[in-house]
């Protein structure tokens, strides 16, 4: 499927030392100040630019991860969920598919696996692969993500319950991201807004945060937007997304404006 492009080499760029308490401070650096490009780094780049809505550069770099260390499950769930993301659920489910042949019954897998099937049309495939996901070990705050989409596109009760253990569960900071995404998915803005503001509040210094707080507030017409995409691309020159939005903000005339509140 070509998902697997090749790596990126060092730049040529004059290195510097790192001393120790650099080192502990990122991990990510080698010895002479240039980040260590194996599959943690690669994971956390996609990871950077999933967040963002860089659905293309995220899939290159999980495909890098999984170039590095093919036994890295986080590659293989990063993969499935940006196909997810771009509407390809056959391959989603494909290489959810792939996937598990490697990690069986790997819980994060089957949740993915679960969102797959549920957007291909198959609901009761959906919620019984959800129900495995569950029930397997470890079980994690995506997999009860996953098990709110679910329920809300069954319309089932409970989703609201599964939100609220994801974000128990997460230690990360980034459930109420994914809470705010979720919801908003499914037409609930409103409610979409305390999770998202709290994901700036928990996570000031990402764009991707303050980027989905925007997101929310432009589906309500709240001029508050323009705030939150200004601090996305103030924090991060790679946010594509608000750069775009905030182009369209300074279109002159009502024009510029009716573009602005369409998103």
């Amino acid at each position: 499927m070509g998902r697997f492009d090749q790596l990126e080499f060092d730049d040529g760029e004059p290195r510097k030392k790192v001393d120790k308490q650099e080192k502990e401070e990122n991990p990510f650096l080698g010895s002479t100040g240039t980040p260590i490009r194996d599959s943690r780094y690669f994971c956390r780049e996609a990871d950077v630019q999933f967040r963002l809505g860089n659905l293309e550069p995220a899939l290159r770099e999980y495909s890098r991860a999984l170039e590095q260390d093919s036994a890295m499950f986080e590659g293989w769930l990063g993969q499935v969920r940006v196909l997810l993301e771009t509407g390809e659920y056959k391959e989603a489910d494909l290489w959810a598919n792939k996937a598990l042949e490697l990690f069986p019954e790997q819980a994060d897998l089957l949740a993915v696996k679960a969102i797959a099937l549920l957007r291909m049309g198959n609901k009761p495939a959906a919620l019984g692969m959800s129900d495995r996901a569950l029930a397997s070990k470890g079980t994690t705050s995506f997999v009860w993500l996953a098990r709110a989409e679910v329920l809300f596109a069954s319309r089932k009760p409970m989703g609201d319950h599964c939100l609220a253990k994801a974000v128990e569960l997460d230690k990360t900071g980034w459930a109420n991201w994914e809470v705010s995404r979720l919801l908003r998915r499914y037409k609930k803005t409103s409610k979409a807004v305390p999770f998202a503001q709290e994901a700036t509040r928990l996570l000031p210094a990402e764009a991707g945060a303050w980027l989905e707080l925007a997101h929310c507030q432009l589906a309500l017409k709240n001029r508050d937007a323009k705030h939150s995409l200004d601090q996305a691309v103030e924090l991060s020159r790679d946010c594509i997304v608000a750069r775009r939005l905030l182009e369209r903000y300074r279109t002159p005339g009502l024009l510029g404006l009716f573009m602005f509140w369409k998103e």
